[in-house]
């Protein structure tokens, strides 16, 4: 016969396939017309709009552009700059994935670096890093009890927290911010995320961060200056109270206006969010089962259950040395975040003449053991060393510990024929005590319970041997 088992669901997604992909894009662009030519090359700054991301059987499809102002020097010593788009369109290859899946993508812009062919054309090259996470609906069948009253069960409680939402939303960041000075034209503008804040409310999730926006551009003097533009957006989801989430932002598209009159510009962000929500879920698993008048044969299944997410936040730092000429002043500074571990500082440098250079040095930090699911860099400090400049970069990282729980649960019990072992057990067995710890072993090999045990063995009692009654 059956013993009809009681279960339930817990609806999930599992991340079902999973795929890192590095590429390095070029574009050669004119300087226009109505420029002068490029006496010196200096850097070029910007962001990577992503506008499409789409998946289909066997593969995925990332679209997007990386908006950059070239800056150089002309040869009467004017600093000028013009826009140049890098077009960006990355292919992910994988037989996992399929429309159905619910994309999470982690997108860096780990490279943008101008060459000069001659004095009318540029060539820019740029790296994209981008790691994709597929998420596939899937339903846990999780085993409580069975109805029967003759049959001993063992549960095992469990803690976790699977995922139970991959939700994506579009919104906007507009703001206004005064400036230092007027400015009748940017030189250079860098745009990018900060999530400063993630709370999750019942079946909600309110996001709160930041657009940062290091603008460039010159007056009576070369000036960089930072505006921010903050937002806060909420986003629905479905199912159960969310107990924790990570989310990403991700910039489609920038927009700036320049108010002379008020001194001031104005940010309008277009920007997608993706969040990958978790919620917390408590059973009691029926791992075991027993039974004194029939000899059971269950079936048994493995469950890969994600215990809660411990999160932390660490703030290190990325520094190194660069050997350069002193006789220079720094005037303005950009940063790229690598692979975890890395990064990488622009420096923009003026000597006595008024003559521009440009300096990139690499900079190295040891990540702490855990995933990190964020990275932000904070503002470069350059100070003067023996030989050159010490850099250092403040990085605060979003640090995960994960760990995944395999419990063997029942999914089925039959039991056809009586427990010939259990029948044969004396009506009381005598063990010597403290050589068997685990109780429900004892109670399952000679045909009694836990709960018949603790009873004929009082605790209050100092004793040689412990007491198994049969139980029928």
């Amino acid at each position: 016969m059956d013993w009809k088992l009681q279960t339930r669901e817990a609806a999930c997604f599992t991340a079902a396939a999973g795929h890192t992909s590095e590429e390095r894009f070029t574009a050669d662009c004119v300087v226009p017309d109505t420029l002068p030519d490029v006496e010196r090359l200096l850097t070029a700054t910007g962001e990577l709009c992503l506008w499409r991301l789409d998946l289909e059987e066997g593969s995925g499809e990332l679209e997007g552009e990386i908006r950059c102002d070239v800056l150089y020097q002309a040869e009467d010593g004017q600093l000028l700059s013009f826009p140049v788009t890098v077009p960006v369109l990355l292919r992910f290859r994988d037989g996992a994935l399929h429309p159905s899946l619910r994309p999470f993508l982690e997108l860096h812009l780990t490279e943008l670096t101008p060459q000069l062919m001659n004095s009318r054309k540029v060539r820019i090259a740029a790296r994209v890093r981008a790691v994709l996470t597929a998420y596939a609906p899937e339903t846990l069948i999780l085993t409580e009890a069975a109805e029967d009253a003759e049959i001993c069960q063992q549960r095992v409680k469990v803690v976790f927290e699977p995922v139970t939402a991959v939700e994506e939303q579009v919104f906007s960041a507009v703001g206004t911010s005064a400036l230092r000075e007027a400015c009748d034209q940017l030189l250079s503008a860098q745009s990018e995320v900060v999530v400063d804040e993630l709370q999750c409310v019942s079946q909600r999730l309110i996001l709160q961060g930041r657009v940062r926006t290091q603008l460039l551009y010159q007056t009576a003097e070369l000036i960089s200056e930072t505006v921010e533009t903050p937002f806060s957006q909420l986003i629905d989801t479905p199912g159960d109270d969310i107990s924790d989430a990570e989310a990403r932002v991700h910039l489609t598209s920038v927009h700036l206006t320049l108010l002379p009159e008020e001194q001031a510009i104005e940010v309008e962000a277009h920007l997608a969010a993706q969040a990958v929500c978790r919620s917390r879920v408590e059973a009691e698993l029926l791992t075991d089962a027993y039974s004194n008048r029939t000899l059971l044969e269950p079936e048994t299944g493995s469950l890969q259950l994600p215990l809660p997410v411990e999160r932390e936040q660490q703030r290190l730092f990325a520094e190194g040395e660069l050997s350069c000429d002193p006789g220079y002043t720094t005037v303005a500074s950009w940063c790229l975040l690598h692979a975890p571990g890395s990064a990488e500082a622009i420096l923009l440098r003026r000597d006595g003449e008024g003559n521009y250079s440009s300096l990139r040095q690499g900079l190295t930090f040891e990540v702490p053991e855990g995933t990190v699911c964020a990275a932000s860099a904070g503002e470069l400090t350059v100070t003067p060393a023996p030989e050159g400049l010490r850099l250092r970069l403040p990085i605060t990282l979003e640090l995960e510990h994960r760990e995944i729980r395999s419990i063997a649960q029942i999914t089925a019990l039959t039991g056809e024929e009586p427990n010939a072992a259990a029948a044969a057990m004396p009506s009381l067995s005598l063990l010597r005590a403290g050589e068997h710890p685990d109780l429900w072993q004892i109670a399952k090999t000679h045909a009694s319970t836990v709960e018949a045990i603790l009873a004929a063995n009082p605790e209050d009692e100092q004793r040689t041997y412990l007491a198994v009654p049969k139980v029928m």
